[in-house]
């Protein structure tokens, strides 16, 4: 099934989840599709009442209630997503106004939780890059001074744990996509190199961030490319030689390609004429050049030595013009 550039429903992180689990990137297959994205409300699996989706709206209540309380040395200002794990706060600093994101941290007696929690901190400690957030610390303790209409949900201090990282700026490009942004080809060249070098600086220090898609990419108003959420984060040997480094990162190849799609699907003028139900390589029209590259990066990884000469035939197949 192709992508499509109108949507008829929003999508949310779950459809996205649901496409990628579809098999239609899966490596290796030559009848590989893009994902639909004109899906009618009709076409999707009924969602059935469950106490775990209970127990998650009353986690949701309870952190839009604890918004403008104070968590460790920092104020909750606003809550900027729920995720697999928690929910994520804009939190300022009551020393010095700095803005950070606190993840707020559920079941965190669950061992699958903590080896994600702990994964995406020391996944940030041996980063250091522009795009990437750094890890500054834990918060581990509880709520306070919280207000009148807090009270009469929980107790006054009620316990509060979190990771502190800083605040990479921009919107993800998932809700850029669903609020019909269309990407031109210098936008996909910048927004292309940036996750490679991202990427490329993860291997190099024997990080794999294991989960590029558009929700987790953010791009602000200068252009900027941030990478995000690294609670799937892998590690391995950072010793070993540049090629068998790529070859750990096959999963961030694969993020960074399907992205790539995304973006190109961002336009219908980019869809061929009565091409609808074809594969991707030959329904998008882009030059051989960009499908040789694209093909390649998705079914013979083999064709790249390295990141290097990874960035180097993107660069060449979606040149920057401005």
């Amino acid at each position: 099934m192709p992508f499509r550039s109108k949507r008829e429903i929003p999508i949310d992180d779950e459809c996205e989840n649901a496409f990628r689990e579809s098999g239609a990137f899966s490596g290796g297959r030559s009848d590989a599709y893009a994902p639909d994205l004109s899906l009618c409300a009709a076409d999707l699996p009924r969602r059935r009442f469950s106490s775990s989706r209970a127990a998650r709206a009353l986690t949701a209540l309870f952190d839009r209630c604890i918004v403008g309380c104070d968590a460790g040395e920092h104020r909750l200002e606003s809550v900027l997503g729920q995720g697999r794990y928690g929910t994520s706060f804009l939190g300022v600093s009551r020393v010095d106004g700095t803005e950070v994101v606190i993840k707020k941290i559920d079941r965190a007696e669950s061992a699958s939780v903590r080896e994600a929690v702990w994964a995406e901190c020391a996944a940030l400690s041996l980063l250091d890059h522009r795009g990437i957030a750094r890890w500054l610390g834990i918060v581990n303790g509880r709520i306070a001074t919280c207000g009148s209409h807090v009270r009469a949900f929980l107790p006054r201090h009620a316990a509060f744990y979190g990771i502190v990282q800083s605040r990479c700026p921009g919107t993800s490009l998932h809700r850029l996509l669903r609020e019909g942004r269309v990407f031109s080809m210098d936008d996909i060249a910048s927004i292309g190199a940036s996750l490679i070098e991202m990427a490329s600086h993860c291997a190099s220090r024997g990080v794999i961030h294991g989960d590029i898609r558009p929700a987790n990419v953010l791009l602000d108003e200068r252009g900027r490319v941030s990478l995000v959420d690294f609670g799937l984060a892998r590690f391995f040997d950072r010793s070993l030689a540049e090629s068998a480094a790529f070859a750990y990162a096959a999963d961030d190849v694969d993020g960074i390609v399907e992205t790539l799609l995304f973006l190109l699907y961002s336009d219908c003028a980019r869809v061929r004429a009565g091409g609808r139900g074809r594969p991707w390589f030959e329904e998008l029209v882009i030059n051989e050049r960009q499908r040789s590259f694209l093909h390649d990066a998705f079914f013979r990884k083999e064709s790249f030595r390295s990141f290097e000469e990874f960035g180097s035939r993107f660069a060449a197949a979606f040149p920057l013009c401005s």
